[in-house]
């Protein structure tokens, strides 16, 4: 890409980025998907994601792309990568077509990429260090913060509190996580998973903690996939605090909406009651309740 004229300051990552489409895809259309975090052009064939919040970690991203794909997880396959004007990295990798999971059996498949993901013997890539967004680096500091001001019931911030402290359980209890598998990153095309999308918050944590962006909806479809490839039967309970926490750190920083945790409490509060961690005074009658310990 040209440097700017005199006078002429650097065109914005948008531009930017579509000049870098253009000159892959020539006379291509595209469109354009963007977030607080991130801003994504689909082309044809291509994707150009930039780090708007924070610096995308490129070599350490993409070498997890690779890990993860040797394990069975179908992560992005990289086509090229660079600097922007501003300084903003950016990625490119080929663009797969799909929808969000909706059904229990495409749930169960997202189960079973992270059991095989979390079965990984050595760290290699997965252990990045920390992340370069603040509220990610502190995101258990954060979230206890936030729950003491929150209109969050004192069940709920012990079980924020007790996520804090697995998080910093030793090396050898942490497995390699995607850490962000929510629906916008998951694509799937007829019955299988195609594509498992945004790895910058890839890390090693807590088998736990995998399940704090999963709906807890799809809990139940996610933790047979996960036990059917390997993965053992969760702490509910730390699963729900770490869900918590993501919340609360969150709404913290405006990203999710006022309410936001104490709404994800009265939803993972079956759970918690069924996993012995709280008392449901009034349990939900639309589902029959599981033995203790089964994810729901």
């Amino acid at each position: 890409m040209s440097a700017p004229g005199p006078g002429r300051p650097p065109a914005g990552p948008a531009a930017q980025a579509a000049a870098v489409l253009a000159a892959l895809e020539p006379g291509g259309s595209f469109d354009t998907h963007g977030g607080g975090n991130c801003l994504v052009l689909l082309g044809a064939e291509h994707v150009v994601r930039v780090g708007l919040s924070f610096a995308l970690r490129i070599c350490a991203e993409q070498r997890v792309w690779t890990e993860a794909r040797r394990v069975g997880a179908p992560a992005p396959q990289a086509r090229a990568s660079g600097v922007l004007e501003g300084g903003l990295p950016y990625q490119v990798y080929r663009r797969v077509d799909g929808r969000a999971p909706r059904s229990e059996a495409e749930w169960a498949r997202v189960g079973e990429v992270a059991a095989r993901l979390h079965t990984r013997a050595d760290p290699g890539p997965f252990d990045t260090g920390d992340h370069p967004l603040p509220r990610r680096r502190d995101r258990y500091g954060t979230a206890l913060e936030h729950v003491r001001s929150a209109m969050v019931p004192a069940a709920a911030a012990e079980l924020v509190r007790a996520a804090e402290r697995d998080a910093r359980r030793s090396e050898g209890a942490r497995v390699a996580l995607h850490g962000d598998l929510r629906e916008d990153n998951l694509l799937v095309s007829g019955r299988e998973l195609v594509a498992v999308l945004d790895w910058s918050d890839a890390a090693l944590g807590s088998p736990e903690a995998e399940w704090a962006a999963v709906p807890p909806p799809r809990w139940a479809a996610f933790g047979r996939g996960y036990r059917s490839a390997g993965g053992r039967a969760p702490d509910l309970r730390l699963a729900a605090g770490h869900a918590l926490a993501r919340a609360a750190a969150l709404e913290h920083a405006g990203v999710l909406g006022h309410g936001a945790t104490a709404g994800l409490w009265e939803q993972l509060r079956p759970h918690c009651a069924r996993a012995g961690a709280v008392t449901v005074p009034h349990p939900p009658t639309q589902a029959p309740v599981p033995r203790e310990g089964t994810p729901t």
